[in-house]
């Protein structure tokens, strides 16, 4: 008894989803007792931060109040800014696994320095100029002759890039060490203070003083900023590792952009080495949540293109030579799934599902080839039939326009015959290949062109011209085609010649006109049947034709 569709459809994914059931069991009856998570032996590593704690750090410290890190096996110490070393240095150093850097770090691995770039958590930088509203200072170009507090190296390259393209030179303004203190602002000891976009425009909020950032971004100068790093050496000991600590932080930083007020207040009670009121590192949430952009980007998301403008930015101030090693820096994620490699985990899943499928593909063959042996019978018998009513018919119309009396032409638009018979070819003298073709303005020497009943002469191919009475009207539906009937009225006008013309005469003639038009009608109306039905003839003869090579083949 053959199965239905259905039924086999059924049968394939009840299979597929226990073979995806037993590989998941095998998968999780594999994995190593930090990714099983036992809660036992999780793995100490450092993060080193950028600067002091504050919101700007949030994801590290809800990936531990989280148990994100728990969860990937790690045991993760957050340490604050070392004033004396750059996170980079720390941790080249050993001091540290993983760490938090700017743009910058394009520099150092260009420098030959063995980092490398996990993930952007920030996708524009927060750095940017703060100058007073009451300055007058709107834009770059404004600060032509004013005080400026610049970063140093590449901590500021993405501001003094800014700089650049306002046209402005080192000569061209005061540089300034910065304080990072806006009282510098209010009491006029600078005109344009290096600031986070996040932190000191607060402490201006809380005085009443109006101010504007001159953030680099907004003038064609675009960094990632906030970078999780780690070291090529940690990555070759312990690749999985760095993966497990790079997607525990990116949940971590997923969850305090959906919970700001909760990791506001985890913060300020936990982590405020700085004594932030609950005021400012909202207003600070506020602020990097434009920077990170979690609606519309996805979180640590780095692109290659992107790094190839930061790499041009730093060239054009003499930063960074002809060569960026952007491949040797960005972070590639393994090629795994469920913690097997993926080439592995593919040929098993092909190996599996491939002999089930085929299986399946052989049954479906099997059935669709039975169906398809009794599809092509049906049709043929079908087909024969066909062609023997198509076989029959063309016999009934060639006997029809073989007992015409008169003689019959089919003409087409060009008036080139493509119908006779053997009355017409009588008349003509001609055979039916002659006739094939040959024109029909050629036959009738005069009124050839007229539609409707008329007299005209026909030439013998023996050269005797005779009259003829020719009735001609178009086939309706047949692209310009035409029938004609044509009398030969030479026994007629002979005994015309012996009597005179009357009344009687005259009546005949009108009778013999209605007569030919009654023929003409019938006829060219069988005609028009008689070509549509040998067009489906013609397509069922090569239907038959694809169906009997198909049966040959098999």
């Amino acid at each position: 008894m053959a199965l239905s569709a259905s039924f086999r459809r059924h049968l394939l994914l009840a299979l597929l989803c226990t073979l995806a059931s037993l590989s998941g069991s095998w998968l999780q009856a594999n994995e190593t007792p930090a990714e099983q998570n036992t809660g036992a032996d999780l793995e100490k590593v450092r993060l080193q931060l950028k600067w002091y704690h504050q919101f700007q750090f949030a994801g590290y410290y809800a990936a531990v109040q989280q148990g994100y890190y728990r969860d990937a096996g790690l045991d993760v110490e957050i340490l604050e800014n070392d004033m004396n070393r750059s996170p980079v240095e720390v941790i080249l150093a050993g001091d540290a696994e993983y760490g938090v850097t700017s743009a910058g770090v394009l520099l150092q691995r260009a420098d030959n320095k063995p980092v490398v770039a996990l993930a952007a958590v920030m996708q524009h930088s927060p750095l940017a100029l703060l100058v007073l509203e009451s300055s007058g200072i709107k834009e770059p170009a404004d600060l032509l002759g004013k005080r400026v507090m610049l970063g140093e190296g590449e901590t500021a390259a993405e501001v003094v890039a800014m700089l650049r393209q306002a046209g402005l030179r080192e000569t061209d303004y005061t540089a300034q060490t910065p304080s990072y203190n806006p009282q510098d602002l209010i009491d006029g000891k600078t005109d344009a203070l290096f600031a986070y976009v996040s932190n000191e425009g607060f402490y201006l909020d809380q005085q009443g003083v109006d101010y504007r950032y001159l953030s680099p971004s907004r003038f064609g100068v675009d960094f990632y900023s906030d970078l999780l790093i780690t070291s090529e050496a940690e990555l070759a000991a312990h690749p999985k590792r760095v993966e497990r600590f790079r997607q525990a932080s990116l949940r971590g930083w997923e969850y305090a952009m959906e919970h700001p007020a909760e990791i506001v207040r985890l913060i300020f009670e936990q982590y405020n080495s700085q004594n932030k009121s609950l005021q400012h590192l909202t207003y600070e949430a506020n602020s990097l949540r434009e920077m990170i952009q979690p609606m519309f980007v996805e979180m640590g998301y780095m692109h290659v293109e992107r790094w190839h403008h930061i790499a041009d930015v730093f060239r054009s101030l003499g930063f960074l030579g002809i060569t960026a090693p952007i491949e040797d820096l960005m972070y590639h994620k393994p090629d795994t799934i469920w913690g097997l490699d993926r080439a592995l985990f593919i040929w098993l899943m092909v190996a599996i599902v491939g002999g089930l499928v085929l299986m399946a593909v052989l049954f479906q063959s099997y059935m669709w080839n039975r169906n398809l042996q009794l599809l092509i019978a049906q049709r043929t018998r079908e087909l024969d039939k066909a062609l023997t009513e198509s076989n029959q018919a063309k016999e009934q119309i060639e006997s029809i326009v073989n007992s015409i009396n008169d003689g019959l032409a089919v003409v087409n638009r060009q008036a080139e015959i493509v119908l006779s018979n053997p009355e017409l070819r009588r008349l003509t003298g001609r055979t039916a290949e002659e006739l094939q073709g040959y024109p029909i303005n050629q036959l009738i020497e005069e009124g050839g062109d007229q539609l409707g009943a008329f007299e005209v002469q026909i030439t013998h191919l023996d050269g005797y011209p005779f009259p003829v009475d020719v009735s001609r009207a178009a086939l309706d539906g047949q692209d310009g085609m035409e029938v004609m009937i044509i009398r030969d009225l030479s026994d007629q006008l002979t005994a015309e010649r012996s009597l005179q013309r009357d009344a009687s005469e005259l009546a005949y003639r009108a009778g013999i006109a209605e007569t030919n038009a009654t023929i003409f009608h019938n006829i060219g109306n069988s005609v028009t049947g008689l070509m549509h039905q040998a067009k489906v003839w013609h397509r069922h003869e090569k239907k038959y034709l694809e169906v009997a090579s198909a049966r040959a083949g098999q």
